[in-house]
């Protein structure tokens, strides 16, 4: 079995780059650009510890924290960390792709305002 890595980046030549490098070296690449969706319960780092990663270094990428192992405890923690939403397993897709659509309609939403911010009119 072959490691995964997950490259997000917004750049798509950016990630064809580091597709191809890190293919050449035996990787199994996945990529995203808009939405991370993490797994609470997994070896080594914790979907927990790696939202507040991601938060970290972007903090407006929308990223939904799943797993099977929760409850309000681990709910709470992941809004406090900034988790878009909480999806608990198991679940339905359709419910999975209600929650994913949220937060990247509020990104593009607020991508879309920046311009009228930056144009210098009160109107």
């Amino acid at each position: 079995m072959r490691p995964r890595v997950l490259v997000v980046d917004d750049d798509p030549g950016m990630r064809a780059i580091l597709r191809e490098f890190l293919a050449r070296e035996g990787f199994e690449v996945a990529e995203e650009s808009s939405v991370v969706i993490l797994d609470n319960r997994m070896p080594g780092l914790k979907g927990v510890d790696a939202l507040a990663l991601v938060r970290s270094r972007w903090p407006e990428l929308p990223a939904m924290l799943t797993t099977a192992f929760g409850g309000p405890r681990v709910e709470e923690q992941a809004r406090r960390l900034g988790a878009a939403c909480y999806v608990e397993k198991p679940f339905r897709v359709s419910e999975l792709i209600v929650q994913l659509k949220r937060p990247t309609a509020r990104r593009d939403t607020r991508a879309a305002r920046a311009p009228e911010r930056d144009s210098g009119t009160d109107g």
